[in-house]
């Protein structure tokens, strides 16, 4: 390659090594665009020496290369991957005019952007569509608002189980999946129970694992709609071909781990999963509510660990601390130790968000409203605090939140709506169809700010 190459300037080697070789040529999103020399039409003498070499090797060596260019990619019509493209330069301004050249710059890499996302998404299989659903929800519950510290005990086999929502459960499974399938010589399967039509029964999850395990296995590919079918795959044998798939995978040194958040909304029909697993599989299951004792008495080797969504002692110390070099505040004394023990995670962590959006306005206000400006301040935030501790329900906290945020940043009230339709929505909504929804308002800023 050095022998090949003495002389060629860096830009040329990546041009020739990277951008024409044959990797790239198949997958095809090369653009080159070549300069039309009449762009310099009415430039200065002393500046056109900056875009154009008058030296004759140089310049023989730049044809040679658009040469090459054009008979790789020259294809011709919509396929071409050549465009010869001028500038017109502005005498006046001394400038050049690239408006023209930023259009059609724009235009075709929105349609090279387009066309991958529309190969990958059509190349789909259900098993990879559900499963960047759920880590992509996985990646949004992993909270930045919990220190690590909190997840410092290994986890394996284990039940994750709580009587409220807000307890931190889903945090803490999603960072743990983080954590292991960063590992290549691990396999970790997931679900989020009832999140959609396929992961609404046992039988969906286990199909949608099998086939995973196998493409990553190196087994055959399997059909995910046969194994969902019960009259071409009983549960009993989906069961078996989990199992025996697992022993597979292990057989090539894999460890296999399956993450499964909300549970519960698979009711107590939790047989054929307890009836997967074995020691080859390590599990990590959150369910909320009072009763797991099937699954646990089907699984002797998972361990229950109830998390009361309350935090007290050394974890309320811990996590307060952590908030308050996160959002650069410090709490009033009056709102520590009794006052906020027996708190959610939840909670705690929303009090910081909502302070967060008051600003120097605002404080402004709160210490002009009594004589003493930090009593002022912290009689505000305790007060802030006895309110949200009345919303022991996540959907009565969010509600409040929601109200409280509004005021702050002083938005149209209608804005509500739009969050509560949202928040209401099982799988999400578009933006563009909230847009519409709140067309007299609309203010994307705001919608990403809230």
């Amino acid at each position: 390659m050095m022998q090949e190459s003495f002389g060629a300037s860096v830009t040329e080697l990546e041009m020739i090594y990277g951008a024409l070789n044959e990797k790239s040529l198949a997958d095809g999103h090369i653009l080159f665009y070549l300069r039309d020399e009449a762009s310099y039409e009415g430039l200065p003498e002393d500046r056109k020496a900056l875009y154009v070499d008058n030296d004759g090797y140089h310049k023989q060596r730049l044809e040679e290369l658009r040469k090459k260019i054009v008979e790789k990619l020259g294809r011709g019509g919509a396929d071409d991957r050549c465009t010869t493209y001028r500038l017109h330069y502005d005498p006046r301004s001394g400038q050049f005019n690239a408006q023209q050249f930023k259009a059609l710059l724009t235009e075709q890499i929105s349609e090279e952007i387009e066309k991958e996302l529309g190969s990958r998404e059509a190349c789909l299989t259900l098993w990879e569509e559900e499963k960047r659903s759920v880590e992509a929800v996985f990646a949004s519950s992993v909270s930045r608002l919990v220190p690590i510290s909190c997840y410092a005990q290994d986890l394996n086999n284990a039940v994750l189980q709580s009587m409220i929502t807000g307890a931190g459960l889903s945090s803490e499974l999603a960072w743990r999946y983080r954590k292991l399938s960063g590992d290549s010589k691990q396999i970790c399967l997931c679900a989020i129970a009832g999140r959609s039509s396929r992961t609404s029964t046992e039988r969906g999850i286990l199909a949608l694992w099998c086939c995973e395990l196998a493409s990553r296995a190196g087994e055959p590919q399997l059909s995910e709609t046969e194994l969902m079918d019960s009259s071409k795959t009983p549960l009993t044998q989906l069961c078996t071909l989990f199992r025996s798939l697992v022993e597979k995978a292990s057989s090539k040194g894999y460890r296999v781990s399956v993450f499964l958040d909300d549970l519960q909304n698979l009711g107590a029909a939790v047989g054929a999963i307890s009836a997967s697993l074995s020691d080859k599989v390590d599990a990590l299951f959150c369910y909320r509510g009072s009763d797991c004792s099937e699954l646990l008495r089907r699984n002797p080797q998972l361990q229950l660990v109830s998390r009361s969504g309350a935090v007290s002692g050394q974890d309320l110390d811990s996590l307060v601390k952590h908030l308050q070099q996160l959002f650069f505040l410090e709490l009033p004394s009056s709102m520590g130790g009794d006052i906020m023990s027996g708190s959610s995670p939840l909670q705690i962590c929303t009090v910081f968000r909502l302070f967060e959006s008051l600003d120097s306005s605002d404080f402004s206000r709160i210490r002009n409203s009594g004589d003493n400006q930090i009593q002022a301040i912290n009689n505000y935030l305790t007060a802030i605090w006895t309110e949200l501790k009345q919303c022991s329900e996540a959907r009565d906290l969010f509600s409040w939140t929601l109200d409280k945020m509004i005021v702050n940043l002083r938005l149209d009230t209608r804005w509500r709506d739009i969050f509560l339709l949202l928040s209401a929505a099982p799988g999400g909504m578009r933006q563009r169809d909230l847009e519409q929804l709140g067309s007299q308002f609309w203010d994307e800023t705001v919608f990403l700010r809230l």
